[in-house]
C-alpha cells in the first residue's frame, strides 16, 4: 500500500472534521424542529474581511533573499476592510478598517514594477511611507500582529451575532481578495516566515484548528457571473485582453450604485472596494439586485 503524504492525511482529517461539524449542525437543527414543531430555514450571513497588498515587486524579499533584486521587491502597504450586509437594514455597511504603510527609504523595486507602475504614482507612494522606528522585519511582524487582532475581533463579532439571532441566521467571517494568489500568497508567506506556529489564512484565528471554508477571489467570482449572464461581452473582453472592468459592468447590468470609495492603489481604499464588490454579488444572490436584460449584449444567431 502506498504511504500517504502529510497533505493527504491533513486533508482526510479536515474531511472528517467537516463531516462532524455537519452532523452536529443537523442534530442541533433536528432538536429545534422537535422542540418547536417548526422547520428552521437557516440564512448565512458573512462578515467580509477584504485584504489588499501593495508591493514593489512581483516576488517578496525575505531575510534569505535580501541580496536579490529582479524580480524581488518589498511589501509597501496593506489595507483590510471589514464590511457586512446589515441584517436589520439589508444594506451594505462598513464596520472598520486597518491600514499598515510599509514603504521605507531602503525599499527595493523590481525595475519593471517601477517603470510600468509606481513611477507614475509618486503622490500615492507618499501615502504608503512608513515613518516609525522599527526595522523592516519588526514592522512586518507588527502588521501581522495587527492583522491577527483585527481578524480575531471579527471572528468574535460573528459569534456574538450567532448568539443574538439564533439558528435562523448564521454568521461567519470570510477573508477575500481580488487576486488571491498575490494578496493571500503574500500574507501566508509572511505568516510562515514570522509566525511558523500559525496555520495559514485558510484557518480561523481564534480556533486555529478550524478551517474557514476558503478565501474567495472577487475577480474570479465576477468573471463567472458575467460568463453566465453576459456571454458576448465577456467573450469580447477576453479577446481584447481586458479584464479589469468587471465591477463597472456588473453595476451597470444590475443598476447597482457606484462604490463611495475609489479604487486608487491606496490599499485601504482598494480593500473597501473589494469588499463592496463581494457584497454586491451576495446581494445579487439574495435577489436585491435584478439583472436588466435590456443591457445585456445580444448574441447574433
Amino acid at each position: 500500500m502506498k504511504k500517504r503524504n502529510n497533505f493527504s492525511i491533513t486533508k482526510d482529517n479536515e474531511t472528517k472534521r467537516s463531516k462532524k461539524d455537519m452532523e452536529e449542525s443537523v442534530v442541533t437543527t433536528q432538536k429545534i424542529i422537535k422542540k418547536t414543531g417548526e422547520e428552521i430555514v437557516e440564512e448565512e450571513h458573512k462578515i467580509v474581511l477584504a485584504i489588499d497588498f501593495e508591493a514593489s515587486g512581483s516576488v517578496r524579499r525575505t531575510s534569505k533573499t535580501t541580496d536579490l533584486k529582479e524580480p524581488h521587491g518589498d511589501v509597501i502597504g496593506v489595507g483590510i476592510c471589514a464590511s457586512w450586509i446589515n441584517p436589520e437594514t439589508g444594506e451594505k455597511e462598513k464596520l472598520d478598517g486597518l491600514f499598515s504603510p510599509l514603504l521605507r527609504r531602503d525599499t527595493v523595486y523590481e525595475n519593471r514594477c517601477w517603470v510600468e507602475f509606481w513611477s507614475k504614482y509618486p503622490e500615492k507612494l507618499k501615502e504608503l511611507q512608513y515613518n516609525g522606528d522599527l526595522s523592516k522585519d519588526a514592522a512586518e511582524l507588527s502588521f501581522l500582529e495587527s492583522y491577527l487582532k483585527f481578524r480575531s475581533k471579527y471572528e468574535q463579532f460573528a459569534e456574538e451575532q450567532n448568539k443574538k439571532y439564533g439558528p435562523q441566521k448564521r454568521f461567519k467571517t470570510v477573508l477575500v481578495s481580488d487576486n488571491v494568489s498575490f494578496d493571500i500568497g503574500l500574507l501566508d508567506q509572511m505568516l510562515l516566515e514570522y509566525m511558523p506556529h500559525m496555520r495559514p489564512s485558510l484557518y480561523c484565528v481564534n480556533d486555529n484548528t478550524k478551517y474557514n471554508g476558503g478565501n474567495p477571489c472577487t475577480h474570479s467570482i465576477q468573471f463567472g457571473l458575467l460568463s453566465a449572464v453576459d456571454k458576448k461581452w465577456i467573450s469580447r473582453k477576453k479577446r481584447s485582453g481586458e479584464s479589469w472592468s468587471y465591477t463597472e459592468r456588473i453595476k451597470y447590468l444590475y443598476h447597482i450604485p457606484e462604490c463611495v470609495v475609489e479604487h486608487d492603489h491606496n490599499p485601504l481604499n482598494d480593500a473597501y472596494t473589494i469588499a463592496d464588490e463581494y457584497l454586491d454579488v451576495l446581494l445579487i444572490q439574495q435577489g436585491k439586485y435584478k439583472l436588466d436584460e435590456s443591457r445585456v449584449e445580444k448574441i447574433q444567431k
